[in-house]
């Protein structure tokens, strides 16, 4: 069954474009003026804060999920989103219904607790055989699972309500009688994981049982009509009683109720920051497998294998709020101290895995992941991840979670067909081998291996991987007429232009904060300043020397002063907005003792000669006071010296200077071994605007006699050379720098790049006339 929602509660206009928090909301916006739009002010709003939509309002979204699937809720503790995993929950008349001594049937007589007349009524027949009404449901082995159902006494007064399929079921099936007269439960079995019983009103009763099927991956329920003596095998003499509203989900308590005909239910999941929950938005997540089997039962010595370490089962409150995470301890032996499935998980060659893993210090703060003998390291105090990270990592991560807990993952390609996913303990930063003191250690839980290059949800598993289904979210236009559609994810935006009918949110690993309709024909400057107004950057640290970033389809490495302003990304742009910011003092180590501050990223990439080198940005100077540095580059290719050269100064470079001032130099060297510098040529000089985008295309060839270039500034050409000496007389090309690199200067400046594209091969002279956005 599909969900309908609204993105939007209702309020106006002013006050949904200036949610400064992240939200969501769906609506029609005339305001396109830009004035209008930023004489705004967050105070005007009637609101402050956002919360998930209610039933009750315009139905925009259409939403489906064909599995069950976690987020945090609003306490910040990990949950299943809503679902019913039941058709025709309230038709027992429906076929899918097996009804074994007994018939099933509508009444008029009593109404459902909802109010309506779709309460439905279960008859004994006169048969001596069991009486009872059931349902298979396939599961996930070893996760826990909540039947709940509404139930009102008639002649019959007592049930029996079970899971069935017993030899799935550690103890056969987990049951209890009940008694519809007085709500009571009796004769419970032990392997009932947690019951619940709520007056409903007018008789009525919402009774749940979970248990978890840890030998099997078939479940489903059933509920027995018990004769004055409480038993089930009876010959019946047509009494009755009422039911309404079956549901059965994963998780350890039921949630609220949803109705379902042809088609099960998965709600939707808005997701809040476990650290500081606040709503992050809505997940609309692609499928995902877990790889690692038995990933909330880490004590499984079966599944988990323990090297020099030994585990501790139920020792901490885990981030689902049960109390079963394990305690790693390290045992006294000098020694790798670690934990690995004893299966390890089957992947496939060349694919792109993401492993996860919630973790929480004990008495050691540093743990390393190892994912096919590459090894990444965390800090558990400070919430960092290592420099001595393996340079086979595409990205590595760590994510507070609340309550002390972080996500650590880690991203890279597979090299055999199957992974090791080892996590371990270290008494320091990178020393994994150690002698133990045989008490100290870290709390794990809920490892996850997935294809792709970020961590998604936690997907839990028993005995065998367990798959959450892709979820599909369908934006209903308010009107028939064209619109213009904003997309803002908690990574970045986009516009879908001139959409003429309802619109499939793209599935993303990051959270939707708003699909809102706009005017049909929105200009590009309209569009990049409603996105700055209504989601200014969110900018964190990028990481500090030698950190690997891809940028685009580029790989680069930081060189800064390990400053936290110094390199910077903006985590909610699409368009992979980086600030580096320079304060006097500001040094890279190597520079030390040198008249040099630097900020910078470098790209790995070196570039060819004689061939053409495309590159595309929009660069932001902030307004400060004016340069005083004897020079100060903005971009640079610099070249990539050969053994016994110089050190040499720039090929290529923009400068920045004095008030507002830039420059193009080039430089070229003609020896083969390069044992002096020639001087660079000035080959532009005018004024670079701060406070606003300018956007640049290059293409350039590098040779040290016959080299081009051309450079469009905001789309008019400001520079076009050729036969000139541009690069030296090198076996390899140079490579990229940008950021800011300068002599040693009071003032504080700061600068910010977008959309860095660097291209050998595919022409980027499109971006001339028509730029990336800047999202």
């Amino acid at each position: 069954m599909n969900s309908r929602r609204s993105f939007l509660r209702k309020t106006s206009l002013a006050s949904a474009l200036l949610f400064t928090a992240p939200h969501l909301f769906t609506t029609k916006s005339y305001g396109r003026n830009k004035a209008q739009l930023l004489k705004m002010r967050p105070e005007n709003l009637k609101k402050s804060v956002f919360e998930p939509p209610i039933l009750e309002e315009i139905e925009n979204i259409v939403f489906s999920r064909p599995s069950s699937a976690t987020y945090f809720n609003s306490s910040g503790v990990l949950s299943y989103a809503n679902q019913n995993l039941l058709t025709y929950s309230e038709d027992i008349k429906d076929g899918s219904w097996s009804k074994t001594g007994t018939t099933a049937g509508s009444t008029s007589s009593v109404n459902a607790p909802d109010g309506s007349k779709t309460a439905q009524v279960l008859t004994e027949t006169s048969a001596r055989s069991e009486h009872r009404l059931s349902r298979n449901v396939a599961v996930n082995q070893g996760l826990n699972y909540t039947f709940s159902i509404h139930l009102k006494a008639g002649s019959c007064t007592k049930v029996r309500v079970s899971f069935m399929n017993a030899a799935n079921y550690t103890g056969g099936n987990p049951n209890f009688f009940f008694n519809m007269a007085t709500g009571a439960i009796t004769n419970k079995t032990a392997n009932v994981i947690n019951s619940s019983v709520v007056n409903e009103g007018d008789g009525w009763w919402r009774v749940s049982i979970t248990g978890k099927p840890d030998l099997g991956a078939i479940s489903g329920f059933q509920i027995f009509m018990l004769n004055t003596s409480e038993i089930i095998n009876y010959s019946g003499s047509g009494k009755n009683f009422y039911l309404w509203g079956a549901q059965f989900e994963a998780g350890s308590s039921p949630s609220s109720y949803f109705a379902t005909t042809s088609k099960p239910f998965s709600g939707e999941r808005y997701n809040y920051d476990p650290a500081t929950r606040k709503l992050k938005g809505l997940m609309v997540e692609p499928a995902a497998t877990n790889f690692v089997r038995q990933s909330g039962k880490l004590s499984d010595t079966s599944a988990w294998l323990f090297r020099a370490t030994t585990v501790q089962a139920n020792k901490f409150e885990s981030p689902d709020g049960n109390v079963n995470a394990v305690k790693l301890v390290e045992d006294s032996t000098t020694n790798s101290h670690f934990m690995r499935p004893v299966i390890k998980p089957v992947v496939t060659r060349g694919q792109v895995y993401t492993f996860s893993v919630f973790i929480r210090p004990a008495e050691r703060k540093w743990v390393y992941l190892n994912l096919d003998g590459s090894t990444a390291h965390f800090n558990l105090t400070d919430g960092i991840v290592s420099r001595s990270v393996n340079p086979l990592y595409l990205y590595t991560s760590i994510q507070e979670m609340g309550n002390g807990w972080f996500r650590c993952s880690g991203t890279i390609i597979a090299t055999g067909t199957e992974m090791d996913t080892t996590i371990g303990v270290e008494v320091s930063e990178n020393e994994r081998q150690y002698r133990g003191n045989g008490s100290s250690g870290i709390y794990v839980w809920g490892p996850q291996l997935e294809t792709g290059i970020v961590a998604t949800s936690y997907i839990p598993t028993g005995a065998s991987t367990a798959t959450r289904g892709g979820e599909i979210c369908r934006l209903l236009p308010p009107t028939t007429d064209s619109h213009d559609i904003l997309l803002q994810r908690t990574n970045g935006g986009l516009w879908a232009d001139d959409v003429t009918s309802s619109f499939i949110v793209p599935a993303s690993g990051y959270e939707l904060q708003t699909g809102s309709f706009w005017d049909v024909g929105t200009t590009d400057e309209e569009k990049e300043d409603i996105v700055d107004t209504l989601f200014p950057s969110d900018y964190v640290n990028a990481g500090f020397t030698s950190t690997k970033l891809t940028i685009f389809s580029n790989t680069y490495r930081v060189q800064s002063p390990d400053k936290s302003w110094s390199v910077n990304y903006a985590k909610n742009k699409t368009s992979q907005i980086h600030r580096f910011q320079l304060r006097s003092g500001d040094q890279w180590a190597s520079d030390a003792g040198k008249d040099k501050e630097r900020a910078e990223l470098y790209s790995l990439d070196k570039m060819p000669f004689s061939q053409d080198v495309w590159l595309s940005y929009a660069v932001r100077v902030a307004e400060g006071p004016a340069v005083t540095s004897k020079f100060c580059h903005l971009g640079q290719f610099h070249a990539t010296e050969d053994q016994n050269e110089v050190a040499s100064v720039p090929v290529l470079t923009f400068r920045f200077n004095g008030n507002d001032d830039l420059s193009v130099t080039t430089c070229a060297n003609t020896a083969k071994i390069a044992t002096t510098n020639t001087s660079g040529v000035v080959r532009y000089t005018g004024k670079l605007k701060r406070g606003i985008w300018v956007r640049n295309v290059l293409r350039i060839r590098f040779h040290h006699t016959n080299g081009q270039v051309e450079w469009w500034e905001n789309g008019v050409k400001k520079l076009d050379l050729s036969g000139v000496g541009i690069g030296n007389n090198d076996t390899v090309g140079p490579y990229w720098k940008y950021g800011l690199y300068r002599t040693k200067s009071p003032e504080t400046l700061t600068v910010e790049y977008a959309n860095m594209e660097l291209s050998t091969t595919t022409s980027l002279r499109s971006r001339i006339e028509s730029p990336l956005l800047i999202l």
